[in-house]
């Protein structure tokens, strides 16, 4: 199970982006320790009424339940697409601040040094 846990913080991070990474992962770690608290003193009296066994099917079968649900989230990763977006505006953001460079130095007085001077 602990293998899976990095997978869900990013998963979790690309699905509520634009909100901080810290607060989908420390959602998570909450809604983790209240299932945590609510099975294990679930399982403690299964154990004690029932047996072995049923505590085992009562786990898996909520980890089932769990993977199915899973399953059904659409993969609306909203971080990615951002970050794809800002790749694609950098370079026409660059060159609008050359032309508005180029054309600030132009105005100015006397040679200008950002332009190739001729010999």
């Amino acid at each position: 199970m602990t293998g899976y846990l990095p997978l869900g913080f990013e998963f979790a991070a690309e699905l509520t982006h634009p909100e901080s990474e810290g607060t989908s992962s420390g959602l998570l770690n909450v809604a983790a320790q209240v299932f945590g608290l609510i099975f294990t003193t679930a399982q403690g009296q299964i154990l004690e009424r029932f047996s072995v066994r049923a505590g085992n099917l009562f786990l898996c079968s909520f980890l089932l339940a769990g993977a199915i649900i899973t399953g059904f989230i659409k993969a609306d990763l909203r971080r990615q697409r951002a970050n794809q977006e800002a790749m694609h505006l950098a370079p026409v953001q660059q060159q609008a601040e050359v032309v508005v460079t180029m054309t600030t130095a132009e105005s100015c007085e006397g040679p200008n040094p950002l332009l190739p001077q001729d010999a």
